[in-house]
């Protein structure tokens, strides 16, 4: 499982880094010059990749926005924030602790024209991507009884207004 962080060229495995394969990879890594971490816990990698990317994502489909035009709407900005920490919580059900503030900076940071795949002009592709998304969503939500009234109400919006 291969992550992708920020603008930068670097890279988090879940392995440990003294593992084998890692050691091999941070060779390799290294003369590309190339940053490779490692984190051996599986789910804090899954949940520190999918929060940001999920809440964003969501977001930028459902308004049709990029990265930098979400983050000039300050009523989306808030929704940003809450979204996040309902993720947060869905993880914390998973027994992983994600600090919300550290998940907004990821958003941050990806680049402000970034086009996720929920904003394609493929309803097929967005029909799809949806699909997975908010299937992965609800049932991590029924398992963990959290509530999500947020994350619920904007699933409910953008398959009303995207893909109805």
């Amino acid at each position: 499982h291969l992550v992708t962080l920020g603008r930068d060229n670097s890279f988090i495995l879940s392995l440990k880094e003294n593992h084998r394969t890692f050691e091999s990879l941070r060779s390799l890594f290294d003369s590309a010059g190339i940053d490779l971490a490692g984190i051996a816990d599986d789910r804090r990698n899954f949940w520190e990749w999918f929060i940001p990317r999920t809440a964003a994502a969501l977001l930028a489909g459902l308004h049709r926005q990029n990265i930098y035009g979400l983050m000039k709407n300050e009523p989306v900005r808030k929704q940003l924030e809450t979204l996040i920490g309902e993720l947060a919580e869905l993880a914390a059900a998973d027994d992983v602790l994600i600090l919300p503030p550290d998940m907004l900076h990821a958003v941050y940071a990806f680049p402000a024209a970034w086009k996720f795949p929920l904003q394609s002009d493929d309803k097929k592709l967005v029909t799809a991507e949806f699909g997975r998304l908010s299937t992965l969503l609800q049932n991590q939500a029924e398992t963990a009884g959290r509530p999500i009234p947020l994350l619920r109400r904007l699933l409910d919006e953008f398959y009303n207004k995207i893909l109805a």
